[in-house]
């Protein structure tokens, strides 16, 4: 079987554990927590209002207008199936794109990718909830599994996850940054960049309205740094705070020559830090950091002699620990009746946590560890034969 049709197999493979494990949200007959806003929205543009008529929907336009077309053709009951299991095969694929640099042989790197899928709270809260950030993170992750090997394919799914929702917009500055404008990142960006503008251009005349909205966004479940700043008393614009995650990452993009794995590894982080909401949803985008420390501490664990098994089982522990944090996001900042001094001080645990992590990712040499092995039957290069 060729790769790319194993790999086709393997996704429907997992998409189909995804319906047994998920069944229940996909064929629930009630509304899910986050389709309300969704609905409301596609209702408003087929009544020729904006979509931003409905406070709670911070999405570009063209989500709202294709959306309604689908509402008309098949009904609300069968529009929400599909934006679920469109939704299911997001997590899918952001789950499969997570462990593409596992260092580990492939059966481990299912075995990881299936677990991902069936019991990370990101993924169980984005199908819970029926928040599209499953298919929205499922894009950028899938691009970035992509944007080397196939550029115009990854550029396109990323093109297609910013007109949706414009979560991993840094991706495409980041990659120029390591490239210098060159190669394969080219064709890449081109293709995002086209896609993008494509879907944008689609009730172009709403995007201000949504700008104001995002921006002027709060929630106090929200665990983004707009909200952690509020919280200590200081009012910063959403805009200010995205422009300077954005130089910082390009920053460490530049400092030092890294593989694209690591470069994935720092876009997916900023992407996060620069949104104006943060839910535990948007952590789908923290599953590739989380399997680059979490794996390595453990294959270390299993190789390390008996003097040195403390210290690699306390750095197991460390980065175990370091998920939890992430996958609970929402519980540091949901504390009922808590002061707000408070909730700013345990809602900025999961962003260190974040920035944490990533700085120890991003200090790891080295090539990709899947790109690294050798196809079966060769030896490496260099290696006497």
């Amino acid at each position: 079987m060729r790769p790319q049709a194993r790999r086709a197999a393997w996704l429907l493979l997992l998409f189909g554990l995804g319906l047994v494990r998920y069944h229940a949200e996909v064929l629930a007959t009630w509304q899910l927590g986050d389709e309300g806003p969704y609905l409301r929205a596609f209702d408003h543009v087929l009544a020729g209002r904006s979509p931003y008529a409905d406070p709670q929907y911070y999405y570009p336009p063209a989500f709202a207008w294709a959306g309604a077309h689908v509402l008309v053709a098949l009904g609300a009951r069968s529009t929400v199936i599909l934006l679920r299991l469109a939704n299911l095969a997001g997590v899918v694929v952001a789950c499969a794109s997570a462990v593409q640099w596992m260092p580990a042989r492939r059966r481990a790197r299912r075995i990881t990718a299936a677990a991902l899928l069936c019991v990370t709270p990101p993924v169980m809260v984005t199908m819970t909830y029926g928040n599209v950030s499953g298919l929205a993170c499922g894009a950028v992750l899938g691009a970035l599994a992509l944007w080397r090997r196939a550029p115009a394919s990854g550029g396109a799914l990323l093109g297609a996850s910013i007109a949706l929702k414009p979560v991993g917009a840094l991706v495409l500055l980041l990659s120029l940054a390591r490239s210098r404008g060159r190669g394969r990142a080219l064709v890449a960006v081109g293709w995002a960049v086209a896609v993008a503008a494509a879907g944008l251009a689609i009730g172009a005349r709403e995007l201000p309205a949504m700008l104001v909205l995002s921006a002027a966004a709060r929630e106090r479940s929200s665990a983004s740094i707009v909200h952690v700043l509020d919280c200590f008393g200081l009012q910063v614009s959403a805009v200010l705070v995205a422009a300077i995650v954005t130089l910082a990452s390009v920053a460490v993009v530049l400092a030092r020559p890294m593989p694209w794995h690591r470069v994935a590894l720092v876009a997916c982080t900023a992407s996060v830090l620069a949104a104006p909401l943060v839910w535990d949803h948007t952590m789908l985008l923290s599953l590739p950091l989380i399997v680059a420390t979490v794996t390595p501490a453990v294959r270390a664990l299993s190789r390390a002699a008996r003097p040195d098994r403390p210290r690699a089982l306390l750095t197991v522990l460390a980065s175990a620990l370091g998920a939890l944090v992430l996958f609970g996001t929402r519980e540091w900042t949901a504390i009922p009746g808590a002061p707000r001094l408070l909730m700013g001080a345990f809602g900025s645990v999961p962003l260190a946590t974040l920035v944490a992590m990533t700085a120890t990712a991003v200090r790891s040499t080295g090539a990709s560890p899947t790109a690294a092995r050798p196809p079966p039957g060769r030896a490496p290069a260099g290696a006497p034969r």
